[in-house]
């Protein structure tokens, strides 16, 4: 039976920073965090803009009044700013292009050339003192400009305490972690993070005082840590969106606040989805199992299955089925998801481009389907052409890495080729493996056998030996 497919409609608030007055007013009574967040919600005003709030504005070391305002660009920013230029470039370690874009932009930001060499020097200090370059630093100004530039001009005082403050939240998460000697996120500080996405400018545009209050009132819902964590993987969440997906997951699951505060903490992405999504996802879920405890379960172990929408669920559901021959009902599907929530829901069975490594992982590599759309789901994440080159090299050079220990074909070559052992196998260094995964493909052969499989067929590719065979390749080998 097909699964109905269930939407929900609902609406995204306007973003919500609580006012600090409120939250230090809150902090002082004790209020509970659920009432605070509505008294803030209330006392909220949307912060004027650099433009409506520009007649009030002014340099305060006497420059243009229209620093930090949001200044129309048209043909300003066709102006030359050649010593701030020679600045970025000389200190700052820009490229002649880049300093000369990023000087332009920042002159407009401040009102002039001369009101941003005073004040940029300051601010590429801080950030660099932080571990970011010249070039990450003006990207990062120029992202929060966007925004509010009123907090470039006046980085010091509106950016830089939230920076701290959130800094000392990713680090009540992080130093636990380093000195029990676990593994380390991808990020380890708010610089890193600001490195990787421009989104997370977002939380250093902030007007005064909404982060702060924001940071006071989740604190009365989750931990410190808990809320590095979040922080670091989405440092522009909203407040409102926060609650209200902690709200969503109660009263779509039938949990508890406790419950939902875990499911938070375990998976920090499910904070930042749209509600309407959640309740989608859930709906569809529990189609597949009715006994709430069970989808509590199953949702526990693959929180992201709640972060995927109904078309991206049905789709990999009609995939399996037809992949595998599935007559049943759902019996099976539901089987499939509850063993494996977490694969079900980040990998997309139903693209075209997975479908291709499918089959050259199971009609060529002779994995089992069942086994490559479940434990070994997380391999068909690497690029076709790179797991294609890594099948040809194995199978030429060391057929018996084709094999685990048990002498099963697996998928460990899929992303392991390229390391050490491996490449002992293969008697290649690692310049050597580089070279053959970037021009195989291209290669005569490389482009017909991937044409052929995009295709549908896999019509002159070589299979893997017997075990036994492979392991008599080894034995000649010495190896």
């Amino acid at each position: 039976m097909r699964l109905a497919c269930v939407s929900t409609h609902g609406t995204l608030a306007a973003p919500v920073w609580l006012h600090s007055r409120v939250a230090a007013h809150g902090a002082q009574r004790h209020v509970p965090a659920r009432r605070l967040l509505v008294c803030a919600a209330a006392a909220w005003q949307p912060a004027r803009s650099d433009h409506d709030s520009s007649s009030s504005s002014s340099s305060s070391n006497g420059n243009s009044s229209s620093a930090g305002k949001r200044v129309k660009r048209k043909g300003s920013e066709k102006q030359p700013q050649p010593q701030l230029q020679a600045w970025l470039q000389q200190e700052q370690g820009l490229s002649a292009k880049a300093a000369d874009q990023h000087a332009r932009r920042l002159a407009l930001v401040f009102g002039s050339q001369q009101a941003a060499l005073d004040g940029l020097p300051a601010v590429f200090k801080w950030c660099r003192s932080r571990g970011l370059t010249g070039l990450q630093t003006a990207q990062l100004l120029n992202n929060i400009a966007g925004k509010q530039q009123k907090n470039v001009v006046q980085f010091a005082t509106l950016a830089q305490p939230v920076w701290q403050l959130i800094d000392s939240y990713i680090a009540a998460h992080i130093e636990p972690l380093r000195q029990a000697g676990a593994r380390l996120p991808k990020h380890t500080s708010l610089a890193e993070a600001l490195c990787s996405s421009s989104e997370a400018a977002t939380v250093l545009s902030m007007p005064p005082g909404h982060v702060e209050a924001w940071l006071a009132a989740i604190s009365q819902q989750l931990p410190a840590a808990a809320i590095g964590r979040l922080l670091l993987g989405m440092p522009h969440v909203e407040v409102r969106t926060l609650q209200r997906n902690l709200d969503s997951l109660q009263q779509t699951l039938g949990w508890t606040a406790e419950q939902a505060r875990q499911l938070a903490l375990k998976q920090a992405r499910l904070m930042s989805v749209a509600p309407g999504t959640v309740q989608a996802a859930a709906a569809w879920l529990r189609q597949l199992f009715p006994d709430a405890e069970q989808l509590a379960a199953v949702v526990s172990r693959g929180p992201l299955l709640l972060a995927s929408s109904v078309q991206h669920l049905q789709g990999n559901a009609d995939t399996l089925r037809q992949a595998l021959g599935w007559q049943d009902g759902d019996s099976q599907l539901a089987a499939f998801v509850a063993a494996y929530p977490q694969p079900f829901a980040v990998n997309d069975f139903s693209s075209e481009c997975a479908a291709h490594k499918l089959r050259l992982l199971t009609q060529v590599a002779g994995c089992y389907l069942v086994g490559v759309l479940s434990e070994g789901s997380s391999y068909l994440k690497t690029g076709l052409e790179t797991m294609a080159a890594h099948y040809m090299l194995v199978q030429e050079r060391a057929p018996h890495r084709l094999y685990d220990k048990a002498g099963t074909l697996h998928l460990s070559w899929v992303i392991n080729a390229g390391r050490p052992y491996y490449l002992d196998a293969m008697c290649m260094t690692r310049e050597q493996r580089n070279a053959f995964v970037r021009e195989w493909p291209r290669s005569e052969e490389g482009r017909r056998l991937l044409e052929g499989l995009r295709a549908g067929s896999v019509e002159g590719w070589p299979r893997p030996p017997s075990h036994a065979e492979a392991q008599q390749r080894l034995a000649v080998q010495g190896r």
